[in-house]
């Protein structure tokens, strides 16, 4: 079987709108697991601490419009590497395995990006091409690191406790 990325990619405003929606069930996810109700979670808690420090940290002087790019960047890329090559090869459950392991950060995380995985290769394979899960994982990330950079906080006292 080929593989026609370039076919795949084509993107017009319908395809664009679609994966925005599709973004917002992941990243209302996101958004919870960042509350501070989810920090006595088994396995969200810790990889809470993760996300509101050490990768908050990571993107923390980045301006805006980096954050834009980068999610632009690793929409196309990860989903033309993970559903438009690895998918298409190997299929669902192990393209959104290696993906959910090379997100590894912490088991929270593996098991979140590998749900974000399949969900991504559920909409690739439903529309048939990369535009609506690279909008998708674009909006996703973009929402994401915004939200990070500008309204997660995490309390320093929430360790004392």
């Amino acid at each position: 079987m080929g593989i026609n990325l370039f076919g795949n990619l084509g993107i017009n405003l319908m395809d664009a709108a679609r994966g925005a929606l599709y973004a917002l069930p992941p990243l209302a996810g996101f958004i919870a697991l960042t509350l501070p109700r989810a920090k006595n979670l088994p396995v969200i808690g810790p990889l809470r601490k993760v996300v509101l420090t050490d990768i908050k940290m990571l993107f923390a002087q980045s301006r805006n419009i980096d954050l834009v790019l980068i999610s632009l960047i690793a929409g196309i890329a990860e989903e033309t590497a993970f559903r438009g090559v690895l998918q298409v090869k190997t299929g669902i459950i192990a393209a959104s395995v290696i993906f959910g392991l090379l997100h590894f950060i912490t088991p929270g995380y593996f098991a979140f990006a590998t749900i974000m995985g399949l969900y991504l290769g559920a909409l690739f394979s439903h529309y048939g091409g990369l535009a609506v899960p690279a909008a998708a994982h674009a909006v996703y990330d973009m929402g994401a690191l915004l939200y990070l950079k500008h309204f997660a906080v995490y309390d320093e006292a929430e360790n004392q406790k």
